[in-house]
């Protein structure tokens, strides 16, 4: 996701200073940027319904309910 330059350039230093400006520019932003908001919305609509049933379970469970 995040090479548009080798990392094993000639002359590099491989400091972090170096590494970070190499790695920092990616063409495929875009892409990248949309693949994270879907996963996050994926992982939503997976983990609330999950997180309500196990509040539901527990109730149930402790006879609170």
């Amino acid at each position: 996701m995040w090479t548009d330059v080798g990392m094993t350039q000639p002359g590099t230093t491989y400091t972090l200073k170096a590494l970070l400006s190499q790695r920092g520019f990616d063409t495929n932003w875009t892409s990248a940027v949309y693949t994270s908001w879907v996963t996050l919305i994926l992982t939503l609509i997976l983990a609330v319904p999950n997180l309500w049933v196990f509040a539901n379970s527990y109730l149930i469970a402790n006879d609170i309910k």
